[in-house]
């Protein structure tokens, strides 16, 4: 699987396939992270997606 550029046509990174059983995997992690997220407080989500805002600033290219 390949990312391409739309404006030059160009190839930014190119990824390995995943098979069913990784796939599988992380949607089950994903749900069971899910089912843990929606008990969290208001106040605890926005402390954790304020931490992740601030490292995607820091570690933007």
């Amino acid at each position: 699987m390949k990312t391409i550029n739309p404006a030059t046509g160009k190839v930014i990174k190119e990824y390995s396939e995943m098979s069913f059983e990784e796939v599988s995997g992380i949607i089950y992690r994903a749900n069971i992270a899910q089912k843990q997220w929606k008990h969290k407080s208001f106040t605890n989500r926005s402390v954790n997606l304020n931490k992740i805002a601030k490292s995607l600033k820091e570690n933007k290219q």
